[in-house]
């Protein structure tokens, strides 16, 4: 509780009751509505008390069902507070879910839509003798960004780093138009100096937080190390870079266009496919290596036709393995939450 003994949830709906008024009234959105989705261990007595300072409809604690269905869709868990902000139209797509971390970073911009990546990203850099570039002056036409989201106390972020420098350093060896920014997750300027020192490579200054929890959030980094390619227009490339220049440190596949089909006995590569959901595994190992090979620029050919992203792992066989019969294929994801240690 605060100091003066008020539920900080109330203080909280307190100040959001406030800007959800001066947004109506002086940012000309009459149309923009709040609702509120109540957990279901909401206590009846604190409902009371939240409904005394919300101008805005609340979804009745009765309607359990319908509520753990959004808190799903949005992948909100039921200790969570989370605002959801959906756009305009009959189809009501999200336009972010992280409208809370938009608040705290600047509470007078309700709604809070997010901004495209590269309005983000301009501004200045520094590098690891703390010379100042900018962001706009790294791109050109066809180049390929990076965007490290790292840190030090990050055990497979420092077992990277030498991975990614090595893969940098071919690529501009090769003239290839590819840039790399750090943005740091370090607790301290100390360790955010220590660990740049080693990189070639300019970051987003450390004591500019809004603009690196813009990135995370925009990028929805929720792991480190996180490496996310985009082109010149801010598009992304791809988010599994981490998978894709761990195995390529040579620069040969730039500019690393993502994948559908990947290999099993890649552990970054399939652990990066499995983090996002289904994966179907295709168990060959009984196939002559082209045979295989065949299957999978197959399967490669369909995902890319119908415009899926659904990853098929294709898992080697040794000569004079045994077959394997379990049909499964456990893999450790190499990455640490961002909040871990």
């Amino acid at each position: 509780k605060a100091e003066d003994g008020t539920d900080p949830k109330i203080a909280f709906l307190s100040r959001l009751a406030q800007l959800y008024a001066n947004a109506r009234r002086d940012l000309g959105v009459p149309q923009f509505e709040m609702v509120m989705i109540p957990s279901h261990n909401t206590k009846p007595g604190l409902m009371k008390q939240m409904r005394n300072v919300m101008p805005w409809c609340v979804l009745p604690l009765s309607e359990r069902r319908e509520a753990a269905e959004l808190r799903r869709r949005f992948g909100v868990s039921d200790d969570d507070l989370k605002l959801v902000a959906l756009g305009p139209g009959d189809e009501r797509k999200c336009t972010t879910t992280s409208a809370l971390t938009l608040f705290g970073m600047n509470p007078e911009g309700m709604p809070w839509h997010p901004r495209p990546i590269l309005d983000v990203l301009d501004g200045p850099l520094i590098d690891r003798n703390n010379k100042t570039t900018s962001a706009a002056s790294l791109r050109s036409p066809q180049a390929v960004t990076a965007l490290y989201f790292s840190a030090s106390w990050c055990k497979p972020c420092k077992a990277f780093t030498p991975q990614l420098i090595k893969a940098y350093t071919a690529a501009k060896e090769r003239g290839l138009p590819f840039e790399v920014i750090f943005v740091s997750a370090d607790r301290s300027v100390a360790d955010f100096d220590a660990y740049r020192s080693v990189m070639p490579w300019p970051a987003v200054p450390f004591v500019d937080t809004t603009r690196r929890g813009l990135l995370n959030m925009g990028l929805g980094v929720t792991a480190l190390p996180t490496l996310v390619l985009l082109d010149a227009e801010g598009r992304k490339i791809t988010d599994e870079g981490v998978a894709a220049l761990n195995s390529d440190v040579e620069a040969k596949g730039f500019p690393w266009t993502s994948k559908a089909v990947v290999d099993a006995s890649d552990a970054s590569a399939a652990a990066a496919k499995l983090g996002r959901g289904v994966a179907s595994f295709v168990l060959m190992e009984e196939l002559e290596e082209d045979e295989q090979r065949s299957i999978a620029d197959a399967l490669e050919d369909e995902f890319e036709t119908h415009g899926q992203s659904l990853p098929v792992t294709v898992p080697p066989r040794e000569e004079g393995d045994e077959p394997k019969r379990e049909g499964v294929i456990t893999v450790t994801s190499p990455t640490t939450s961002i909040g871990g240690s």
